[in-house]
């Protein structure tokens, strides 16, 4: 091969990007070619380099702005936040917290943990309460199903009470009827013996009007006759009891005419 053709194919592997030379025939590598490529290595082993520190710089550089723009630092400043406190719904020692002063929290993140001793006992205690309040319902409610009862009971006697009131009194008003009933017979069974008497004073003479026959007249009005011996109203004295006159009413209820004992003149 010429010396031609050898700088050719040489020119040829450096275009390409090759450190490494072809070479046709023997194969061995011209000192000429190693001597040449060298300074070329070292050219790009600098841009490598001198790349690599810009990257370095730029990104160290992007970091300090960056920081410096969202976090400013100073020794004297005044910031301007919201105080938000935090309660708990009951009352309690705290046992646990869960967060540092500054930290960022969210809605629903457990911020502490009471100490749940003193509300196990409120519980027991409410339990207990609701247990007791639960027992005098029923008791209320027991007591008050037997103060029904006893009631009703009561009641019933008292209509029954009441009941046997209304029969007495019933009773009481037929017996009073009964009782004017006779009264009314009486009045009349009187009536007619003072007819009686009446007519035959009427019909007796001046003469034979004796002290006797006035005083049997009076012991007739004044009601002093025997119920058996002088049935039908006839008047005492005038003829069951023999005091000189005769007289009365017959089996029937009729008049008789009564004698005085004296001749008329």
């Amino acid at each position: 091969m010429s010396e031609h053709d050898k700088s050719q194919t040489i020119y040829e592997s450096e275009h390409q990007g090759h450190t490494e030379l072809d070479y046709q025939g023997e194969g061995s590598r011209s000192s000429a070619a190693t001597i040449a490529d060298r300074p070329r290595f070292r050219l790009n082993h600098k841009i490598m380099v001198v790349a690599s520190l810009v990257i370095i710089v730029a990104m160290s550089a992007a970091f300090f702005v960056r920081d410096s723009v969202l976090y400013a630092r100073t020794d004297d400043a005044h910031i301007d936040g919201h105080i938000t406190p935090v309660s708990a719904r009951i009352n309690g020692q705290v046992q646990q917290v869960n967060v540092i002063e500054g930290q960022l929290v969210h809605a629903g993140d457990v911020l502490a943990v009471m100490d749940q001793s003193e509300c196990s006992i409120a519980v027991n205690l409410a339990m207990a309460n609701v247990a007791y309040a639960q027992n005098t319902a029923a008791s209320l409610y027991f007591t008050a199903a037997i103060t029904v009862t006893t009631a009703y009971g009561g009641l019933n006697s008292a209509q029954a009470a009441a009941k046997s009131a209304e029969i007495e009194v019933a009773a009481a008003q037929h017996k009073v009827k009964m009782d004017e009933a006779v009264l009314k017979v009486a009045q009349v069974d009187a009536t007619s013996i003072e007819a009686v008497l009446d007519a035959a004073t009427h019909r007796g003479s001046s003469g034979g009007r004796s002290a006797g026959v006035d005083a049997n007249t009076r012991n007739a009005r004044a009601g002093n006759y025997e119920s058996e011996g002088c049935a039908d109203g006839l008047a005492a004295g005038v003829n069951c009891k023999g005091q000189g006159a005769s007289g009365g009413l017959s089996d029937y209820g009729e008049p008789v005419t009564i004698g005085t004992g004296s001749t008329q003149t």
